[in-house]
């Protein structure tokens, strides 16, 4: 299921659910305006607080719901998503609350509906209402920080930890707030174990126990520079490592303070008793350009995982496969060339990888050779230095010509753009697109 279908049924799911209870079981008496402007801020305020504690949970990485959205990088794409949905109906609920003062100066207060909170929280109305107020103001600048793409990720993801704490503040306002007449009704179970499992999910977060139960502690093992600011990495995941599937990713957290960052695993599981995890990281940033200078032989590194559904035994049976990698996005195909080597496809596929220069790229030596063993599998190198800049409508159309195609994609999110862009551009509908989004922030 795509994020935006996800976040499309949420909202009509919680919104249907509440209209049941607002406008047939407990409704306002008052004037039509004061109304209007009670429920928006009840329907805006529910809805945000909603979607922000599905959101925590997401955070929590649950890995029974990597099926339903194909991966959990799938699900970090919503987590985000909905965090921002969720802020922009926090912004819907303030400007509701806001309007307050042109009713009243249009046609007075007398006609405002009473709020009837719980009585156990009636002495914190006035708290509530502050909370919510200086928490809203909080939850914009966050937002607007946590999207602003030239703040570092280390400084993006210290300001991250402050969420769960802002959402306990804005959990507080809701339950102080929201009517004694929604609780008992279908909408106030669902907003009540919304908020249950949100606070689980806070407290998971805050206390670091994220992923624990799949984390394992390994130690680094080689340490290979190679051309183009690539390392690579190749690191023992311990006796309790329970394998993995081509394709998939882990989050490695080589030092506590930095935390725990998303890395392909290149490499194809084994079978003897020895197993070796292989990465490739391109110095992308401030952390990872440093850890050519700070990895040792025999560091110990958390592995978290393995996670995701990018795995090439997936797809149309009717359908032609194509691969398409550009820079280190070539890392998850790497992967099941190794699992794949002295087999045969069943199917026409073919590998394009898009470098800047061929000549002196580690990847593709190795990949002309590694290809060749591999039956019904053809490898394509497009070198931008001499063919110029790659163009995906080229690309996809020379390709289609009417054919059913999955298309696998892993690379920048510019490339990815053109080609989301090509396809609908083209109308290309027989041309189905899997792709890794590594986008978490």
């Amino acid at each position: 299921m795509k994020a935006k279908n996800a976040i499309f049924l949420l909202i009509a799911t919680l919104t249907l659910a509440w209209s049941w209870n607002a406008l047939y079981l407990s409704q306002l008496s008052g004037d039509g305006l004061w109304v209007l402007r009670q429920l928006g801020m009840y329907l805006t305020g529910q809805l945000s607080i909603a979607l922000m504690s599905i959101s925590m949970i997401l955070a929590t990485r649950p890995v029974w719901l990597e099926s339903l959205f194909n991966g959990m990088d799938k699900l970090y794409g919503l987590h985000k998503w909905l965090g921002i949905t969720g802020a922009g109906f926090a912004i819907a609920h303030w400007l509701f609350k806001e309007a307050g003062g042109p009713i009243s100066d249009l046609i007075g207060k007398t006609g405002r509906p009473k709020l009837e909170v719980l009585p156990v929280m009636q002495g914190l109305h006035s708290i509530a209402k502050d909370l919510g107020e200086w928490g809203f103001y909080v939850l914009l600048i966050m937002v607007a920080l946590s999207m602003w793409k030239f703040i570092p990720y280390h400084l993006w993801r210290r300001i991250h930890k402050f969420i769960p704490a802002l959402y306990v503040v804005l959990v507080v306002h809701s339950i102080a707030l929201m009517p004694a007449s929604y609780w008992g009704s279908v909408n106030g179970i669902v907003i009540a174990a919304l908020l249950f499992f949100g606070i689980i999910a806070t407290f998971t977060t805050l206390t670091k126990r994220i992923g624990r139960k799949r984390t394992h502690v390994g130690r680094v093992v080689m340490i290979r520079p190679h051309a183009n600011q690539i390392l690579e990495v190749i690191c023992d995941p311990g006796p309790n490592w329970s394998g993995h599937k081509p394709g998939q990713f882990v989050f490695l957290t080589f030092d506590q303070d930095e935390g725990a960052h998303p890395f392909t695993i290149a490499s194809a599981p084994k079978e003897s008793s020895t197993t070796q995890l292989t990465f490739h990281i391109k110095n992308l940033g401030d952390y990872t350009a440093k850890l050519a200078q700070t990895l040792r032989i025999d560091q110990p590194v958390a592995i978290e995982g393995p996670y995701g559904k990018f795995q090439c035994n997936q797809g149309r049976k009717n359908a032609s496969q194509v691969w398409l990698a550009a820079g280190v996005g070539i890392t998850p195909f790497l992967a099941w060339i190794e699992a794949l080597q002295n087999k045969t496809l069943n199917r026409p596929t073919s590998l394009h990888y898009v470098v800047t220069q061929r000549d002196g790229n580690h990847f593709v030596s190795l990949l002309e050779q590694k290809c060749r063993e591999i039956t019904n599998l053809e490898f394509h190198v497009h070198e931008t230095k001499t063919k110029g800049r790659f163009n995906a409508d080229t690309f996809l159309s020379a390709l289609s010509q009417g054919k059913a195609i999955d298309l696998w994609f892993c690379g920048p999110s510019k490339l990815a753009h053109h080609i989301h862009k090509a396809l609908k551009t083209r109308g290309l509908s027989n041309v189905d697109i899997h792709q890794e989004l590594f986008n978490f922030r």
